[in-house]
């Protein structure tokens, strides 16, 4: 017998098994029968004769499963019936292992192989419960990071999201790279003969006791300052065919954490999409990413997101070009996002009013103030009933003013003093009084100059337009009016000492005869039709007339009252 091992121990597999096998076919102990049996099952092995070794071994465990080397007969068992291809007899072989011997350090590797076994095999259920298992009963071995991290691309397949993030949230903070590490181990040595090995020597403890190479558990040491993106350059580098689907949970817990308009949600999605465009969900996910970080205002990762989109999946709508023109825009580039305004404007569907109202916008900020004026114009050519914000019509008016015709200047302004109150309106009357004083209509003006006053009080409107007022005022000769109005200037909130200068300047000067507003050689062109106007939140009110000038005086001698 002691031949047999030595042969056994110098790798002389045959003629240790010749030995072994004539003890067994001799009448000896049952301790020599058993060592003779596992030197005849282990020379077996080492010839990769599995069919031989898993009968000697499957002997061993049945007649002897007290010994202290059942456990390692049994695992060897598995391994045999394995590499015979008897997947499920290994799978059964492994579990064995656990069932009989739970506290052998090799039993929570058993249950790894079997739950790696079983998922090859498409038992998902089975895989579910092995998994379970390991990280229950064995949470500190080497092996618990790797199940959950198995444990999460099995949920991530059958749209268990939330079981997903809570596994991988778990492994990447407890150290992601360990258990892919192990996870990729474990698949690896399944297809390598004689890895196995090299395996089973790391489950057991070393003799001098020190457990830190046997059953401890995966270090959280991980170098990155991301433990997300950590995982995920891990997984990405050992284990490609499972990444998409870490990945995937990856960004899940991040959107779940801070968002999908989050810088971290954003940066693992856009790596899902690079290394696995076709990866079923990635489109939508990526969208989802560029739509979130719009509404959040995160614009890189919009841009980011939406230049990936472009790039993986062209065939884009109309609202992700609005959306990417206005990424593009918030992050310094308006002549792209011009360019994508102007595509979806042409296309003429549901987005091309909203593109040419931002073109417009964008043209402005850029400094192209024409080529906004001619968006604004052909959004109300051909969407004359479109509602738009007072703020938007304002902008239109201003260009207008600028540019002409005035007389849709004044249409447009018009419209925004009958809709609304507040800033906006007060600017637009303001902008009504400055142009009909620049034609001499000077109490007209003064009307609209005091309505502007009036619709936006405590605002630097305010006081503008009460100086329009007195210079008004004094130019039709009403210095009673204009004297009450500067009374009213003094008081004002936004008043500085430039609008009093600007008033008492005024107030020194002469009347001016009125000049009567000049008639057109031709007909004037009718006036395209009024532009709805999004109504304010406020509750609606009944439409007000202007104030007169006689609102804005003391009633007594000299007042004069002035109507349209």
């Amino acid at each position: 017998m002691a031949q047999a091992e030595a042969d056994l121990a110098k790798r002389y597999f045959r003629e240790a098994q010749q030995k072994a096998d004539a003890i067994l076919a001799s009448r000896v102990s049952p301790d020599v029968r058993a060592a003779a049996l596992l030197v005849a099952a282990d020379a077996a092995y080492g010839m990769y004769a599995y069919p031989l070794a898993a009968t000697r071994y499957g002997e061993f465990v049945a007649t002897y499963p007290a010994a202290s080397e059942a456990p390692r007969a049994a695992m060897r068992l598995g391994w045999a019936q394995y590499r015979e291809g008897d997947a499920p007899a290994a799978r059964r072989s492994w579990i064995t292992v656990v069932n009989r011997y739970p506290t052998d350090p090799r039993a929570p590797l058993a249950l790894a192989l079997a739950a790696e076994v079983a998922s090859q095999a498409g038992d998902a259920g089975e895989t579910r419960v092995l998994l379970d298992r390991i990280v229950m009963r064995y949470p500190t071995s080497r092996y618990a990071g790797a199940a959950r991290l198995s444990r999460s691309i099995l949920a991530l397949r059958q749209q268990r999201e939330k079981d997903a993030i809570r596994d991988l949230d778990e492994v990447a903070k407890s150290g992601g790279t360990a258990a892919v590490d192990e996870r990729a181990k474990l698949t690896q040595v399944l297809t390598v003969p004689r890895a196995e090995l090299a395996l089973e020597a790391r489950a057991i403890p070393p003799a001098n006791g020190d457990s830190a190479a046997g059953s401890a558990s995966a270090s959280p040491g991980s170098a990155e300052s991301d433990p997300y993106e950590g995982l995920a350059v891990a997984i990405d580098a050992r284990d490609p065919a499972s990444a998409p689907y870490v990945l995937h949970g990856l960004a899940l817990g991040a959107a779940a954490d801070r968002g999908w308009g989050s810088p971290r949600a954003g940066a693992l999605t856009v790596r899902l999409v690079d290394r696995y465009p076709t990866y079923p969900p990635a489109p939508a996910l990526l969208a989802k990413v560029a739509q979130q970080a719009v509404a959040a205002g995160e614009w890189p990762t919009a841009r980011k997101a939406y230049e990936t989109l472009a790039a993986r999946y062209p065939n884009a709508g109309a609202r992700s070009e609005m959306d990417f023109a206005e990424a593009l825009y918030r992050t310094g580039s308006p002549a792209a996002a011009r360019g994508h305004l102007e595509k979806v404007a042409a296309a003429g569907g549901a987005e091309s009013p909203r593109a040419l109202l931002k073109l417009a916008e964008i043209s402005e900020a850029a400094g192209d103030r024409r080529a906004a004026l001619t968006a604004y114009n052909t959004l109300l050519r051909d969407y004359p009933r479109l509602p738009r914000q007072p703020e938007s019509l304002l902008a239109h008016a201003r260009l207008l003013d600028e540019f002409g015709p005035a007389y849709r200047a004044r249409s447009l302004l018009r419209a925004i003093v009958e809709s609304n109150r507040g800033e906006v309106a007060g600017e637009a009357a303001f902008r009504l009084g400055r142009m009909l004083s620049a034609e001499g209509q000077h109490r007209d003006a003064a009307e609209w100059y005091m309505q502007a006053a009036q619709l936006s009080p405590n605002s630097a409107t305010e006081p503008r337009a009460l100086v329009g007022a007195v210079s008004c005022l004094v130019a039709v000769g009403d210095r009673a009016g204009a004297e009450t109005v500067y009374q009213r200037l003094q008081r004002a909130a936004k008043a500085g000492p430039n609008d009093l200068a600007a008033a008492r300047t005024a107030l020194g000067g002469e009347p001016r005869p009125a000049v009567a507003e000049p008639r057109p050689a031709v007909a004037e062109p009718r006036p395209a039709p009024r532009p709805a106007v999004d109504p304010k939140p406020a509750q609606p009110r009944p439409a007000e007339p202007r104030p007169s000038i006689k609102e804005w005086r003391d009633v007594g001698e000299g007042s004069v009252s002035a109507t349209r």
